[in-house]
């Protein structure tokens, strides 16, 4: 599998958001539609996720897959230390 995004080897310390993944968030709801937009392939590895917080997701926070574009999302070997959801 081919992957649009890849993160790879990376550290997130203390990262937040009010909204969704305080570390990483991928697509968003289109406020017209109520549908999901720009989710994308990812693949997130040997990262480490440390005290990331918001309000949906903890450290990441991913919107569901459209009929057109199913997002596939794959995290290998991370860590996460210390993240929750508000």
């Amino acid at each position: 599998m081919e992957y649009m995004i890849i993160i790879s080897s990376c550290e997130f310390t203390n990262c937040n958001s009010l909204v969704e993944g305080g570390a990483i968030t991928s697509g968003l709801i289109n406020e017209e539609t109520k549908l999901p937009e720009g989710d994308n392939d990812l693949m997130v590895s040997d990262c480490k996720f440390t005290r990331c917080e918001s309000a949906k997701g903890s450290a990441m926070y991913f919107q569901d897959g459209t009929k057109k574009g199913d997002e596939e999302t794959r995290i290998y070997t991370s860590t996460f230390d210390n993240c929750y959801a508000t």
